[in-house]
């Protein structure tokens, strides 16, 4: 249930600050607290808890970028994981502040490289690796294409 009420607030977030100033950055930084709810029986947060905490920080991350329109809209955009590999470095305990920055590292003709990192204080707690791919139910979305929308229809991506 908790996981609603963090969804409604990262919504929130991404609305309160496209009306500010839309956004297209290298990272996105989004925070959160952990609570009684996302603990494990060793007094620290629970490992499934940090998918969860990615799921969001992926979400705030399309939607700052303006991509919620696609996912939601007639578009039918859904993104999907093809994997994750995640480091633990320092537990995250009851009441920690915890940001979460979000950022697309790389792509290739198929596959986005994102990485994420949970820092408390500036100091890196985990960090994750993921490959994403957007998809219709018709077929699977090329990172170009995306990045298109993003920027808008005229942007030429130069291969690298």
């Amino acid at each position: 249930m908790i996981l609603y009420f963090r969804l409604i607030l990262v919504t929130l977030k991404i609305l309160w600050a496209n009306w500010r100033s839309p956004l297209v950055s290298r990272h996105h930084d989004i925070t959160f607290h952990v609570l009684p709810t996302d603990m494990d029986l060793n007094r620290h947060m629970n490992n499934a808890r940090y998918h969860s905490w990615m799921d969001l920080g992926r979400y705030y991350m399309l939607g700052r970028y303006g991509l919620l329109k696609a996912i939601f809209g007639g578009d039918g955009w859904q993104g999907i994981i093809g994997g994750v590999h995640i480091r633990f470095l320092r537990p995250l305990n009851f009441g920690q502040k915890v940001t979460l920055r979000t950022e697309i590292e790389s792509f290739d003709e198929k596959y986005f490289y994102i990485s994420q990192t949970f820092l408390v204080k500036g100091k890196v707690a985990a960090k994750a690796h993921v490959k994403g791919i957007m998809v219709t139910t018709e077929r699977k979305i090329r990172p170009r294409e995306v990045i298109r929308r993003v920027l808008g229809a005229g942007v030429k991506i130069k291969k690298s």
